[in-house]
């Protein structure tokens, strides 16, 4: 950078150069760049909310699957300390099952939701018969199928997934 004391007076086309304003450079650029932060701003915002629902739809995706398993449990556990080969007791029938399970369910809605209640064997294969009437320490399966519709259906959210669950646990009945 040239000092004050090279200025040439004689000829003021070799004057040293001023620092220009960086302000008037980008005003002149401002109009053409006029609607960039908004374009910007709808690339970027939504792939983050569609991660944002994502994770939301996610957990309750958990939530309702745990719902399932607990509410299978326990039904299960009411069917295996309710059986007994006397005709005379107050056993729990199916629908007792069904009811409890559906409490437990605590209305969260799944779609063509199954209830089963049925006699195993040692392997946790279905046998035929009533499971009201299981020896004891004999296989008891409670296994409730339905299907989970997501809230945010669409371009990356399947329309349905299915929820199996089963719980087998050993008849308490005498």
């Amino acid at each position: 950078m040239e000092s004050i004391m090279d200025i040439d007076l004689k000829n003021p086309s070799r004057q040293p150069s001023l620092p220009r304003r960086r302000g008037a450079w980008r005003s002149r650029r401002r109009g053409c760049r006029r609607g960039a932060a908004a374009v910007e701003m709808a690339i970027v915002l939504l792939p983050f909310l569609l991660f944002i629902f994502g994770i939301f739809e996610f957990g309750r995706f958990v939530m309702i699957r745990n719902l399932v398993e607990n509410a299978t449990r326990d039904g299960c556990r009411l069917a295996a300390v309710n059986t007994d080969v006397n005709e005379n007791s107050q056993n729990a029938r199916t629908a007792d099952i069904e009811q409890r399970v559906l409490d437990k369910l605590a209305g969260q809605s799944l779609s063509n939701l199954e209830i089963w209640v049925y006699p195993t064997n040692s392997e946790g294969r279905k046998l035929l018969g009533d499971w009201t009437t299981a020896n004891y320490q004999q296989g008891i399966a409670v296994q409730v199928t339905g299907k989970y519709k997501p809230v945010l259906t669409g371009w990356i959210f399947s329309s349905s997934v299915t929820i199996d669950c089963k719980c087998i646990m050993n008849s308490e009945g005498q």
